[in-house]
């Protein structure tokens, strides 16, 4: 996809939003911020939360011939 696809995909969804075309940049510029916040939330909220690690036990006989001297 090229970058002229992309931009004009870009503001036929600002468009289809609701936004006009006068503030374009302006709104960009709050969709972007918004998205970097959520990003930045996401990022903080993953690196102090306590999540377990999984626990699965393990058993298994590994016979002495198999094992290094």
């Amino acid at each position: 996809m090229s970058c002229d696809t992309t931009a004009y995909l870009f503001r036929e969804l600002i468009e289809a939003m609701g936004f006009g075309e006068e503030n374009i940049m302006k709104q960009s510029a709050i969709i972007f911020l918004v998205v970097v916040g959520l990003g930045l939330l996401g990022m903080g909220y993953l690196s102090t939360v306590q999540i377990p690690a999984p626990e699965k036990t393990v058993s298994k006989v590994i016979p002495n011939e198999q094992l290094p001297r």
